[in-house]
């Protein structure tokens, strides 16, 4: 992950470790583009899944980018970052 300089959305604040690797991301250099320009429901989502202790992942499009917040990082195990 590189860092980007971009303004992080209020969507995006919070949410422990991948809140914090969520916003660190280099997102105008992935095919999502930049947060600010995600869908409302994407951002309805993801603020959702970040503020939730439960265990809670976001499939995001064709390509079904996944998202996760920190109570879902056991459920990919090896596979996390």
């Amino acid at each position: 992950m590189t860092a980007s300089t971009t303004a992080v959305p209020s969507f995006l604040e919070g949410g422990g470790e991948m809140g914090a690797r969520i916003r660190a991301f280099d997102w105008p250099a992935h095919p999502l583009g930049p947060p600010a320009a995600w869908p409302p429901a994407l951002q309805t989502a993801i603020s959702l899944c970040l503020s939730s202790t439960f265990p809670t992942s976001v499939y995001w499009g064709r390509e079904s980018w996944l998202l996760y917040n920190d109570a879902w990082v056991p459920v990919p195990a090896d596979k996390h970052p």
